[in-house]
Parts: C-alpha cells; sequence; structure tokens
C-alpha cells in the first residue's frame, strides 16, 4: 500500500530591503532599542507576511537580498529584521533554534528593483532539525 503524498507549504514573500542595522537599533547606557524606522519596517512587513503567508509551526526559511548597487552588505544583519517580522506576523510562531532551519542566505545584483524574498516552507514532524 502507498503512502499518501503530503503536500508542505511553501511560502514567497517579497519585501522593500530592511534598513542597515545602524538605523534599526539605537545603543545607549540604558542598553540596546529598536528606532522608529526599525520599528516601522517591521511593522509593514508582518503586515505584508500576514497576507501572503499561511503561518506554519517549523520552518525552513531561506532569503534572497537583492541589493540595488555592489556596496558591501553584511547578509546576516538581514536576519533579524527578517525574522522579527516573521514572528511578529504569526507566519512563524518563535524562531528558536528548534522549530525554524535556514535552506540559504544569499545576495544578488538587481539594479532595478531591490528587495528581500523570503521563501518559507513548513516542515513535517520528521523532517529537518529532529529525524
Amino acid at each position: 500500500m502507498k503512502k499518501p503524498k503530503i503536500k508542505t507549504l511553501k511560502n514567497k514573500i517579497i519585501l522593500t530591503l530592511p534598513p542597515s542595522v545602524n538605523q534599526i537599533y539605537r545603543y545607549t547606557s540604558r542598553g540596546v532599542y529598536k528606532t522608529r524606522s526599525g520599528k516601522a519596517w517591521i511593522d509593514e512587513a508582518a503586515w505584508k507576511i500576514k497576507a501572503d503567508c499561511e503561518p506554519v509551526i517549523r520552518a525552513r526559511v531561506g532569503l534572497d537580498a537583492y541589493f540595488p548597487n555592489l556596496r558591501r552588505r553584511d547578509l546576516d544583519n538581514l536576519l533579524k529584521c527578517a525574522m522579527d517580522a516573521l514572528v511578529r506576523s504569526g507566519a512563524i510562531e518563535d524562531d528558536n533554534w528548534t522549530v525554524l532551519e535556514y535552506s540559504h542566505i544569499q545576495g544578488h545584483l538587481d539594479r532595478e528593483n531591490p528587495r528581500l524574498e523570503i521563501i518559507v516552507e513548513e516542515l513535517g514532524a520528521r523532517e529537518g532539525l529532529f529525524k
């Protein structure tokens, strides 16, 4: 008897590039906090994600950043904002290591259409982290 194929949910979300880390966070003697522009980007992205993405419990996430020029950028700085927006939207419940894995984080050049593409793929109970 053949096992039925389980269709996994895969969502592709296209967002504007987030502000730089220096524009998102402020460091003071009292600690680190998000700026208005950082909060605004996360809120706007969360609304877009909520409209385009069904919630998943365990996920594999891929990020493709399309930059307008060849200026040096740190790709891992995109992660924090993207994950904050995914959690805020409810697309993923949490971004801790037990429920989330990354498939890829890549940078590309697109002078005409800079953007951040996030691919969220649902992981089944026997996939991914706890095989």
